[in-house]
């Protein structure tokens, strides 16, 4: 008799501690703990809104502030999280921006994004993003989106008109142009230029890529090179608005087809032009002092280096460091700034003449030395010769 009743505790005892676990688990405070669900169940987890940030809706708390501000060093290695709720100035600055930093394929996703959801089209963003663009489908649509909005009168109709009358051109020329393929670069043309003329160019920029790497110390290219010859209005009209542009450097060398006139001033453009790609390839794309990659190439258009010595431009002194910087960074292209590009060159002649007893060519000293460096200040170039931008400055403006 005493085991049954025994037993009927022991159940009683049971029951009761099983009623009040699940008591404990039914009226406890819910738990914080992020993985009290596996994620790896399959159950679709609903992301918490104050901790996930969704590119479509999120900003920071400095919201307000322009993602570009003057007078400070802009930076478009973060995409922005909203393109579409940048200004137009901010669009273009963004994507302008990127492209100079050798980030093509960034600004064409974005401004393809802003072209398709776009009804009012910023022309002036247009017209910047037209020299990147070589596919010609996206040319096309391009087109397509420019006559769409004319139509519908949401624009100014000249400045629309002439767009269409631009791109035209442009996908004309990409669909007839040819294209020469050598192992350091790749050199597109207009086909109508005789086969003379290209063997010509080959041959010179051969020997300009050999001269550069063999006497000046520059790492060989670690892509191929690309070179585009524009017919010279398609130039001046789509690509260089300013027509005292020759050629430019942006990641790949833009030329003007009429630079064949002068075989002199077409190895001279095109080995500045390469000074600028191969300044770019020591870099990994980093920027580098505006002051310092337009002198070097002014100074190496030479295969020598130039030697000549600048006299001292009528009515013109020699500006102060601060504008000088300024002027540069933001009206270099502009016309009637060649006082900016002779201040650049002079520099680096002084330079040179500064450190003239040097066993090693303090040129050479610089470019050898670009790869080491972690920032590209105008003091880290400086460095390896022991001198300060400040003190070259002051040289060069006592001998201007």
């Amino acid at each position: 008799m005493n085991v049954p009743k025994r037993l009927l505790i022991l159940s009683i005892f049971l029951h009761l501690t099983t009623l009040i676990s699940v008591m404990l688990i039914i009226f406890s405070p819910p738990s914080n703990k992020s993985d009290s669900i596996p994620s790896d169940l399959g159950m679709p987890q609903k992301p918490d809104p104050f901790t996930t940030k969704n590119p479509a809706n999120h900003h920071p708390p400095s919201t307000k502030k322009r993602y570009f501000q003057k007078n400070q060093q802009r930076n478009c290695q973060q995409s922005p999280l909203d393109f579409l709720s940048l200004s137009f100035q901010e669009q273009e600055e963004f994507i302008v921006c990127s492209y100079r930093q050798n980030r093509t394929n960034q600004s064409l996703k974005y401004f393809l994004k802003y072209l398709k959801q776009e009804t009012t089209l910023n022309t002036a963003l247009i017209r910047k993003i037209i020299p990147m663009v070589e596919d010609i489908t996206i040319l096309e649509f391009i087109l397509d989106r420019l006559i769409s909005v004319n139509r519908k009168k949401r624009s100014d109709d000249t400045q629309v008109e002439t767009l269409i009358l631009q791109v035209r051109k442009l996908i004309a020329y990409y669909d007839g142009r040819s294209k020469l393929m050598e192992d350091d670069y790749t050199l597109y043309y207009p086909s109508a230029l005789p086969p003379a003329l290209i063997e010509s160019i080959d041959q010179m920029i051969k020997k300009t890529i050999s001269n550069l790497i063999g006497t000046w110390h520059f790492s060989p290219p670690s892509s191929p090179i690309e070179m585009i010859i524009y017919p010279t209005d398609l130039f001046s009209q789509v690509v260089m608005t300013n027509k005292q542009v020759l050629a430019f450097f942006d990641g790949r060398i833009h030329m003007r087809e009429d630079l064949y006139f002068s075989p002199v001033i077409l190895e001279t453009t095109l080995r500045h032009e390469f000074v600028h790609y191969f300044l770019t390839n020591e870099t990994l794309g980093k920027p580098l002092p505006t002051w310092f990659s337009e002198g070097i190439s002014q100074y190496l258009e030479c295969q020598n280096g130039c030697h000549r010595h600048l006299t001292r431009l009528t009515n013109t002194t020699f500006l102060p460091k601060h504008t000088f910087l300024k002027r540069l960074d933001f009206h270099r292209f502009s016309s009637g700034n060649e006082l900016l590009y002779h201040q650049s060159l002079f520099l680096c002649l002084i330079l040179t003449e500064i450190r003239k007893d040097s066993a090693i060519h303090p040129i050479k000293m610089i470019i050898s030395g670009l790869s080491d460096l972690s920032s590209f200040s105008s003091d880290n170039i400086l460095r390896s010769l022991s001198l300060s931008f400040d003190e070259l400055y002051a040289n060069a403006q006592q001998k201007w």
